[in-house]
């Protein structure tokens, strides 16, 4: 630890890292600056070491000042800007998908930005999204993806309760069939040759 004004620098090192279902934390190192002002606690600096050599970067702000409601929770909001490089989902938890996910996400409260400029290893998949939440609602102003079998562009809101609402307005372009059956484990007809 080194104290400083208002803030401490600190470099943790976790040597027990495993994935969730393991009952583990599946990060490995955690550097950063703690600094706080009034009603505000920052990270700054933040480095996330993750179990298989992935890495998160960036800032992280929790202001009391401010409320964020979403779904049960009504708590401070939370601002970041994240960077995060080779990041496995199935190293997190073992039913997850294995994908090596690299990108950003923003965050000031309420809204969301995502950018995975190429979230496969073979560039088949790249997603930009910005969303808002709204209490039990999650507006969904801008999503471009761009997938192995198509592209699609749109807007909508998902509720996140009850029935679990959403309604969608969008666009899907270049859309390859025979890739589209190929992907969901479907047989390809024959007329479809």
């Amino acid at each position: 630890w080194q104290p400083a004004d208002d803030a401490i620098d600190f470099d943790l090192t976790n040597h027990a890292a495993g994935r969730l279902d393991e009952r583990r934390v599946p990060v490995e190192q955690v550097r950063a600056r703690l600094a706080w002002a009034g009603e505000t606690v920052s990270l700054i600096g933040l480095e996330l070491g993750v179990v298989t050599g992935g890495r998160i970067q960036g800032d992280l702000r929790v202001d009391r000042s401010r409320r964020l409601k979403l779904m049960s929770y009504d708590g401070p909001a939370l601002d970041a800007q994240l960077s995060f490089d080779a990041i496995d989902p199935s190293a997190l938890k073992a039913d997850w998908p294995s994908l090596k996910l690299t990108g950003e996400a923003q965050s000031d409260g309420e809204r969301l930005r995502v950018v995975l400029p190429a979230a496969l290893s073979d560039q088949s998949l790249s997603l930009v999204a910005e969303l808002q939440v709204a209490g039990d609602e999650v507006r969904i102003d801008r999503v471009d993806a761009k997938l192995p079998y198509a592209s699609l562009r749109g807007s909508g809101r998902v509720g996140l309760t009850g029935s679990y609402r959403f309604s969608a307005d969008g666009r899907l372009d270049g859309v390859d069939p025979r890739r589209l059956l190929e992907r969901l484990g479907m047989q390809v007809p024959a007329q479809a040759s």
